[in-house]
């Protein structure tokens, strides 16, 4: 039952996938870019390829990107092409033999991997090679300590893994992923109004969600930087980018 509601949210979110400000925020898609320290005869494995975005700010830079996602709608919207290559498979199931790839990117998929997650993680381990490198952002909670609070607005929303930047690092580091280097990135000016009207939600959900942003902690409003303007509610979310070698 899950797994049709996942699949059926990905539908809904297929399309307008791309048009997303967060999604589309050249500065985060630019840190990928920079911190991959991609070669012309890498082989990258893109996990959670959605409509593409991060494999192709990397295709240019290198011989091939292999994407994998577990949305078939998704995948329609990336459409294959040049060096892309899509497969649609669980990064927590492939069949990839070991030390198959140079350079893994993950873009907001492991908050979505409610199951298993440490299995994902060293799945990616072991699918890079010797000395390869990872590059996981992840949209986290803006501060840790309005975590609790962060993760009840999503509890509403949708089925996610709430993070802060230590929940990562120690699941990379179990993983036996060494050197982890981390860093924030802020997208900023986001409405809240304008993310839940996009997000398919029924109308009392939204307007939860909404109520929980106004009436939330004066914490929570720092953390998020939050302005109220003409009845909507304004925000900065954080996203962090961390650096892993095998």
């Amino acid at each position: 039952m899950k797994e049709m509601i996942k699949q059926q949210y990905w539908e809904k979110r297929a399309g307008r996938y791309s048009g997303f400000k967060w999604a589309n925020d050249q500065q985060y898609l630019d840190l990928f870019v920079f911190h991959g320290n991609f070669k012309k005869d890498d082989c990258v494995l893109d996990v959670g390829i959605g409509t593409g975005l991060v494999a192709r700010a990397v295709s240019p830079l290198v011989s091939k990107v292999v994407g994998i996602d577990t949305s078939l709608d998704m995948l329609a919207q990336c459409q294959s092409n040049g060096n892309i290559y899509l497969i649609y498979c669980d990064v927590r199931e492939t069949r990839f033999q070991d030390v198959t790839f140079d350079k893994i990117t993950v873009r907001n998929v492991f908050h979505h991997i409610t199951k298993d997650t440490q299995k994902a993680m060293n799945e990616c381990y072991r699918l890079l090679k010797e000395n390869g490198r990872i590059i996981v952002g992840e949209r986290v909670s803006p501060s840790d300590g309005v975590k609790k609070e962060y993760g009840k607005i999503f509890k509403i929303k949708d089925d996610r893994v709430i993070f802060i930047e230590e929940d990562l690092i120690h699941i990379m580091a179990k993983a036996g992923f060494r050197h982890v280097a981390i860093y924030s990135h802020w997208i900023s000016d986001i409405s809240v109004r304008g993310w839940l009207e996009s997000s398919d939600l029924p109308k009392d959900k939204q307007d939860k969600i909404f109520g929980l942003h106004i009436d939330g902690s004066d914490a929570l409003k720092r953390a998020y930087n939050m302005r109220i303007m003409n009845g909507d509610c304004i925000i900065d979310i954080k996203n962090i980018m961390l650096v892993g070698e095998k």
